[in-house]
């Protein structure tokens, strides 16, 4: 159950025109009341140039130090409960480069930044924060295209 994709500034482009896709995996295992929530983010440059890409203040940043998701049970939003850090802007060693057909992957306990204590249905939407880029860095923010923008995950009694 996935609902139709959308975009949200968050990554960066080369001027000469790559692509970043951002995806949530669930994965295919059974998570008890009280076990550890996970799910698998994926970045991949479907370009056919090197594209840049800042991670802070996203899901590919590691540890989470921003609240760059929404996570809801019963349509009520969940706060953030993992640390949070003011940013200098970013600089040169920010940045990563990913390579045409290049992937990023990072595995994200969900439950470590989010109260996903009770039993329910969770509605997770991937939500990446704007980032502050400095001119001199030669780096125009792009939209991200999130391929699964809204992902579900239950847990039983």
């Amino acid at each position: 159950m996935v609902d139709p994709g959308t975009t949200d500034k968050g990554a960066t482009e080369s001027k000469t025109g790559s692509s970043l896709h951002a995806s949530i995996i669930i994965p295919d295992v059974e998570i008890a009341l009280g076990d550890a929530v996970s799910i698998q983010m994926v970045l991949h440059n479907t370009g056919d140039q090197t594209a840049s890409f800042l991670p802070m203040n996203t899901a590919f940043e590691a540890p989470l130090y921003a609240d760059v998701f929404e996570v809801k049970l019963l349509d009520e939003s969940l706060p953030y409960i993992g640390p949070m850090a003011r940013r200098l802007p970013a600089t040169a060693d920010d940045v990563l480069e990913l390579k045409p057909d290049e992937r990023l992957e990072r595995t994200v306990v969900l439950s470590d930044y989010y109260p996903m204590d009770q039993p329910g249905r969770y509605e997770i939407r991937y939500i990446p924060r704007q980032l502050v880029v400095e001119p001199e860095l030669a780096i125009e923010l792009v939209e991200l295209v999130l391929d699964t923008p809204v992902v579900y995950v239950n847990i039983p009694w």
